[in-house]
């Protein structure tokens, strides 16, 4: 395997990691605005 190979195969786990932790964030931020909702106002951002 050539290292140029090896460096973008790291790349793209790191990419999908991030897309990972990016979707965790999306999702949590969603869940405490519905929570702000019910709660009649907004959550300082975390």
């Amino acid at each position: 395997m050539r290292l140029d190979y090896l460096k973008w195969k790291e790349k793209q786990k790191e990419k999908k990691s991030d897309e990972r932790n990016m979707n965790r964030f999306a999702r949590e931020k969603s869940k405490w605005q519905r929570q702000a909702r019910r709660w009649g106002h907004k959550h300082p951002e975390r």
